[in-house]
């Protein structure tokens, strides 16, 4: 392995797995393969994409057994999408496989996964207006949380990625909604679990921002 370049771990989000053998074993047969960072941050945002398109498909869906599998198959998509996120990293750091442009990478197909997870959770099943509100509210405010952690980068030592909302805990909310939503739906024909998952993400993100944001003044203000 090569050495860590100790400000960048420091920049890195903290992610239990990464220690992990199994994690290390994949990054090295990903970096042995020719297979770039970039390119593994990239696939995180085509997986969400395709965990989205599922979303609004449910939507339209009109077999209710078709809706159900859609609805247990996003949170694949959505592990999918994070476990990219945690082997770009890996392969980056570890293996000394960094690009300057690597930033751009790591940060925009965050932002659309983000986004287009969120919003089309909006849309998923029998959403109503009020759902599509929240979905693109969640998404919006989720965007708001790594804008204010990108920004606080310039002025403090490490980048904040407290919550109580932050991206594995969005995902997690989301995937739990997911499969609760799918339970519903086969019982009852309804989909009210994920009205509320997506009110506690909007909720949860917004407050995020609020603490990070307190966070950036006290650190700005002390310098």
């Amino acid at each position: 392995m090569y050495e860590i370049d100790i400000n960048i771990s420091e920049q890195r989000r903290p992610i239990k797995l990464r220690s992990k053998a199994w994690a290390a074993t994949a990054a090295a047969k990903l970096v042995k393969a020719n297979v770039t960072p970039n390119q593994v941050s990239v696939a995180s945002a085509a997986f969400a994409s395709c965990g989205a398109a599922l979303l609004i498909q449910s939507h339209f869906q009109t077999s209710p057994t078709l809706v159900i599998l859609e609805l247990v198959a996003v949170p694949i998509f959505i592990q999918l999408r994070l476990l990219c996120n945690m082997l770009d990293g890996l392969m980056a750091v570890e293996y000394g496989k960094a690009t300057k442009s690597g930033e751009l990478f790591n940060e925009m197909p965050d932002r659309v996964s983000d986004f287009a997870l969120l919003a089309a959770a909006g849309y998923a099943v029998t959403g109503g207006e009020l759902a599509i509100s929240l979905g693109w509210a969640a998404a919006g405010f989720a965007v708001c949380t790594a804008y204010v952690r990108a920004f606080g980068a310039r002025y403090m030592k490490s980048q904040d990625f407290s919550g109580p909302m932050a991206k594995q805990h969005r995902m997690f909310a989301l995937t739990v909604g997911c499969l609760a939503t799918a339970s519903q739906y086969a019982f009852t024909g309804s989909a009210t679990i994920m009205l509320g998952t997506l009110a506690i993400i909007a909720l949860g993100s917004a407050l995020t921002c609020v603490n990070r944001l307190k966070h950036l003044k006290a650190e700005m203000e002390n310098n």
